[in-house]
């Protein structure tokens, strides 16, 4: 008979944490078709990440402080800390304190691990920027990282015991602090780097590794917080799965008597039936707050997308991007005027494709300007590309929302 060990417990449980979120990752990403993503993906991307570190850095990363890059950084270490509790820990394992304490000690561990982990992969990516912009010697960079990486430990294990010591909202706030606390660090710290670097570093490292290391005794000898912390653990581990569903359903909408948006049913467009049609599609389109986040983001997104790459891929990218949101609105037109209500309609084809153009191509109009207006002024700063991004915009707006939806009418005809 094998005999159980706290070692095997954890491990156990560690392995049934990572299997939950790759098949929640299973759920909602088909792997056959994100390869087709990805190898384009990390192609283009590899090209870019190629040219910050051979080509001229752009103008405007010269002039962000080292502090803002080390709030940068802090942010990619940052993560939760799990300690593996489970319910069922009350009916035996809550008796047995030193399997309880080599159980969170583990998790703490591995948890910061993780965590690290994670912020060594990520900062890979601004690592072009720092390295050219700040001229450090590599013990200097080994110094910075794990200063970062220990305040990142210590913020997110100091994190977790204010938020388990206090309850409701005095909790959650109470669980901000130690992350103030950290970001004022990084900006004092950074003010004079050489100093932090050459002389202060150490020591500073010294005196966070020994406040880590009292933390985690303090965490661990912690009592009358177990539920709290089973609360906490179930929280962090069903984060990705709330995320991923959260963007693959929809909340059921509320009954009310007044909409949030248009509450005087106001026309946008007058005259033929088509823009009556086209009316209420806009509306329906921008009164539900699921469809309106997801359009706000997909528009602000894309300007990084399109500023940071050079000028031959800057313009692959644009009218990719471009092409993407006029398809994505399509599809939500095609949502709404297949809907029950427009069914008992007398709309034809032909005002149907009318007013889908003319509401996509109003929808369209604002993410158009947003990345228009990044395309140009990343081209040509000034005026030159405030012009460029003018007209741009214009042909953009005539031309992607009419072929994007032609195009799929005819498709959707021939079948």
């Amino acid at each position: 008979m094998v005999q159980i060990t706290p070692k095997m417990i954890f491990w156990r449980r560690f392995r049934t944490y990572i299997e939950q979120q790759r098949k929640a990752l299973a759920t909602v990403v088909d792997w056959i078709v994100m390869l087709y993503i990805l190898i384009p993906g990390l192609l283009i991307g590899g090209g870019i990440y190629i040219d910050f570190w051979t080509d001229p850095l752009p103008v405007w990363s010269e002039r962000i402080p080292l502090s803002l890059f080390a709030i940068l950084i802090w942010f990619l270490f940052s993560g939760k800390m799990l300690l593996f509790l489970e319910d069922a820990d009350v009916l035996f394992l809550r008796q047995q304190q030193t399997w309880m304490k080599k159980i969170m000690f583990r998790g703490v561990l591995v948890s910061s691990l993780m965590n690290i982990g994670k912020g060594c992969l990520l900062s890979v990516l601004v690592l072009p920027f720092m390295v050219r912009n700040f001229e450090f010697f590599l013990e200097d960079w080994i110094t910075f990282f794990i200063y970062i990486a220990v305040l990142s430990c210590v913020t997110g294990l100091a994190g977790r015991i204010v938020s388990v010591s206090n309850s409701g909202w005095k909790g959650k706030f109470r669980s901000l602090l130690p992350d103030v606390a950290a970001i004022l660090l990084i900006i004092i710290s950074t003010l004079n780097h050489a100093l932090l670097l050459s002389v202060a570093g150490i020591p500073l490292i010294i005196l966070l590794a020994a406040l880590l290391l009292w933390l985690v005794r303090r965490r661990i000898h912690m009592t009358g917080t177990f539920m709290r912390d089973v609360e906490e653990d179930n929280t962090t581990k069903m984060g990705l799965t709330g995320k991923l569903l959260s963007q693959a359903t929809e909340k059921p909408t509320k009954s009310t008597s007044k909409t949030w948006l248009f509450t005087k049913s106001q026309r946008l467009y007058r005259g033929q039936p088509e823009k009556r049609l086209a009316n209420a599609g806009i509306k329906a389109f921008l009164r539900k707050k699921e469809t309106l986040l997801m359009y706000m983001q997909i528009s602000f997104i894309g300007i990084p997308a399109i500023w940071l790459p050079p000028i031959y891929i800057k313009c692959i990218v644009f009218v990719l991007i471009l092409f993407m949101i006029a398809y994505w609105l399509f599809t939500r037109w095609h949502i709404f005027s297949n809907s029950d209500y427009l069914k008992v309609l007398p709309y034809t084809e032909v005002q149907h494709q009318s007013a889908a153009v003319l509401a996509v191509r109003t929808l369209y109009s604002f993410p158009a300007f947003l990345l228009s207006a990044a395309f140009g002024l990343s081209v040509q700063p000034g005026i030159y590309g405030i012009l460029l991004g003018i007209v741009t915009t214009a042909v953009s707006i005539w031309i992607v929302p009419g072929v994007a939806i032609i195009a799929t009418y005819r498709q959707k005809s021939k079948e």
